[in-house]
């Protein structure tokens, strides 16, 4: 055959498959995608990529609609100490720390176990189905799902939070505090509580709850705090009576003892008279106590049954409430008399509370009587002519007694203002935004959520678009094929429903597909060109893509065209042609070449296409040794090398590159590949695998890609429905 000395050869550094050492996979191959392919391939897979993301989205809603809702309610704390400040209320808690560390101390307070306890006691929420004992826990479930039944819950015999063993009140605790969030607002004195349930109602409750059982708790540790300073000032207030009274008996005995030896017959008479009247005093005190103290037995207990040297009126009631305790008790039922008695009680109460009053009033006045005397007997002892240490030991006697009684006065007041204080207990905090019931729930993030799936589902929708066109899928527009092989495709054939596509060409001239299969004519002539290159080989990856077809078409093409057109069929083992073009040859290729017959031989089997100017050279399906040893022969490359010099073009029909060698021998002696590779059908790692085999074997390098039944994406992409009125669709 007549061919240049030094033939061209395609340079795999120019296109997509490179050789192993560059390109072993088409992933490799994707790799080396302008933005425009890849753009290109998001628009081809859009349906894809959509379908992906609908699908994750209505997983979210589906996941959505399965979860529990839940609702945060907030309610928001000030610490402020101004308004304790105000009644002169000191913190027991935070004394010592700064105003900042004093917040800190007040979110750990918040989120301590009396906090909890008081919210549990105060909602009852033991009893509650989602925070209490009715709620199952993860083991509860899991036994549940084996057949195993729970432990029977019996809080419901619970009354009072005290009633709950310690640990089942851990327990709720615990289960509160997991929907508790507590936080401080940056460096400001507000304090968030955050509660959480499925209730928006009762997510306010609770967090408002949490914020007066905070309150509550922090005024219990004051009124605690002043309870203790009260009995500690109170027992101190004792002390300091006791000291008086001991001062003042050691005075007067001092006094007694002196007068005896100092002073005139009449003052020694008037003191012996002050000192009459000061036991007269003493002795009616002492009943006045003996009075008081039953009194206050008869407040405590209205039962108490010793009315001695009481008035008249309280034991008259004691009477008629023993009466009527006596009735209540032989009639328990009925409500009437308990509720006589109730009132018999108090009356009885405030009765002994108003004769108690009287009798302090009385020990008051007499003590005021008893330091008057006190102090006369003092004057008259003092302006007597006494010795001086007498009189410096006087003197001593009566400093002590007056600084005992300050110390005693400042010691009363101090305890006064402690008692006014248990009843005016401020908390150093107060609720500045009590909580209200969301409107939104605040679990789960729907948006968030379908938003992440919206993204999930493009992410994975592109990654499966790049593998569907890359690893799995096949081609789809000829811009992919060009984009991931880096080869021209000369033509994309539409998808022909005919049952004789191959006579299109010629009996509908007009149609789609009769100027796509003029395409591939052209394509052919512009790579192949003048000056003896014209064996064309026609070949594809896999059975089935229309490889026998287009060689038809295409040597039908040429003929038509004005050029001399041989095809000639090298499947030997699926010969396609002859029954396609519905002449065969009289005597098959095969046989020809293994009877060794001469190059004059073969040509005179050569037959001429029924349908137009195409010459034909059919094989029938008649082998007997390999096909390779066919294809090395001498006489086949005669044959060929004759064909070239007598005809402008050679087509030759090989089989798929995918499962025999036919066609990478055939690609050695041929001048230009036309590859054909079907819509949607096989895979692009094979379909450029099945590139790199003939390329690598081919003298020029030259090849043409078909895409061949490409559906209604074709047109959109060549302009055949938009240009339709001009293959004669009227």
């Amino acid at each position: 055959m007549n061919r240049p000395s030094t033939p061209p050869r395609w340079k795999f550094e120019d296109a997509a498959i490179a050789p192993s050492n560059r390109l072993s996979t088409a992933w490799q191959a994707l790799s080396q995608i302008e933005l425009r392919n890849l753009a290109g391939m998001l628009v081809r897979q859009w349906r894809l990529i959509l379908s992906i993301m609908a699908l994750f989205v209505l997983l979210a809603i589906a996941v959505l609609s399965l979860l529990n809702y839940r609702y945060t309610a907030e309610a928001l704390l000030a610490v402020d100490e101004r308004g304790s400040e105000l009644v002169g209320q000191a913190d027991p808690i935070g004394a010592g720390v700064t105003f900042n560390n004093r917040v800190d101390s007040e979110v750990e307070i918040l989120n301590s176990s009396s906090v909890t306890l008081g919210v549990i006691d105060h909602l009852a929420l033991w009893r509650d189905d989602e925070f209490g004992f009715n709620k199952l826990s993860l083991t509860d479930k899991l036994k549940s799902l084996i057949g195993i039944s729970p432990q029977e819950n019996k809080s419901s015999t619970y009354i009072r939070l005290n009633d709950i063993p310690g640990d089942q009140q851990a327990r709720l605790v615990t289960r509160l505090q997991t929907a508790l969030s507590v936080e401080r607002r940056g460096l400001t004195s507000v304090i968030a509580i955050k509660a959480t349930s499925q209730d928006k109602n009762k997510a306010a409750f609770i967090a408002n709850s949490v914020a007066e059982s905070y309150l509550n708790v922090q005024i219990a540790a004051k009124d605690k705090t002043a309870q203790s300073a009260a009995a500690f000032l109170g027992q101190r207030v004792d002390e300091l009576a006791k000291d008086i009274q001991d001062l003042n008996k050691r005075t007067e005995n001092f006094i007694i003892d002196q007068s005896a030896l100092v002073g005139t017959q009449e003052a020694k008479t008037e003191m012996l008279r002050i000192r009459e009247q000061m036991g007269q005093i003493a002795s009616s005190q002492a009943d006045f106590s003996t009075r008081l103290t039953k009194l206050q037995a008869l407040q405590q207990d209205p039962a108490f049954g010793n009315t001695t040297n009481l008035p008249d009126e309280l034991r008259a009631l004691a009477e008629e409430r023993a009466l009527a305790a006596k009735k209540a008790l032989a009639q328990s039922n009925d409500a009437d008399l308990q509720a006589e008695l109730r009132a018999l009680d108090q009356k009885l109460k405030d009765a002994a509370q108003a004769q108690a009053t009287n009798v302090r009033n009385q020990i008051a006045s007499s003590d005021k009587r008893k330091d008057d005397l006190r102090q006369q007997l003092q004057d008259i002892f003092t302006h007597q002519q006494i010795p001086d240490q007498v009189s410096v030991d006087l003197f001593r006697l009566q400093n002590e007694t007056q600084n005992s009684r300050k110390l005693y006065e400042s010691v009363s007041n101090r305890l006064a203002e402690v008692r006014q204080q248990l009843g005016l207990t401020l908390p150093n905090s107060r609720i500045v935004a009590p909580a209200l019931a969301p409107y939104a729930p605040s679990y789960p993030p729907s948006i968030q959520i379908v938003l992440g799936a919206l993204a999930l589902g493009l992410g994975l929708g592109v990654a499966a678009a790049v593998a569907r066109e890359n690893l799995v899928g096949g081609f789809v527009l000829p811009a992919q094929v060009e984009a991931v092989t880096g080869l021209p495709v000369i033509a994309a054939i539409p998808l022909n429903d005919a049952q004789k596509p191959e006579n299109m060409l010629l009996s509908d001239p007009l149609s789609p597909f009769a100027e796509s299969l003029r395409r591939m004519r052209i394509g052919v002539e512009e790579s192949v060109g003048n000056g003896g290159h014209n064996i064309v080989l026609v070949t594809s990856t896999e059975p089935g893509e229309g490889k026998s077809t287009m060689s038809i078409c295409l040597g039908r093409a040429l003929a038509s065209a004005g050029h001399k057109t041989v095809l000639v069929d090298c499947d030997f083992r699926h010969p396609t042609v002859g029954k396609l073009a519905e002449t065969e040859s009289p005597i098959g290729l095969v046989d020809l070449i293994q009877r060794k017959a001469k190059p004059k031989a073969i040509f005179e089997s050569l037959v001429v296409d029924a349908a137009s100017p195409l010459h034909l050279m059919t094989s029938k399906a008649s082998l007997t040794e390999a096909s390779d040893l066919i294809l090395n022969s001498v006489a086949f490359r005669e044959f060929l090398e004759q064909l070239a010099q007598e005809y402008d073009y050679v087509v030759l029909d090989s089989p798929p590159i995918g499962y025999v060698v036919d066609a990478r021998i055939l690609a050695g002696v041929t001048d230009y590949l036309v590859y054909v590779i079907k819509q949607n059908s096989t895979s692009q790692h094979h379909a450029v695998g099945g590139l790199r085999q003939v390329i690598r074997t081919n003298n020029n390098g030259r090849v043409g890609l078909v895409l061949n039944s490409v559906t209604s994406t074709f047109g959109g992409y060549y302009g055949y429905k938009r240009y339709s009125y001009y293959y004669g669709n009227k």
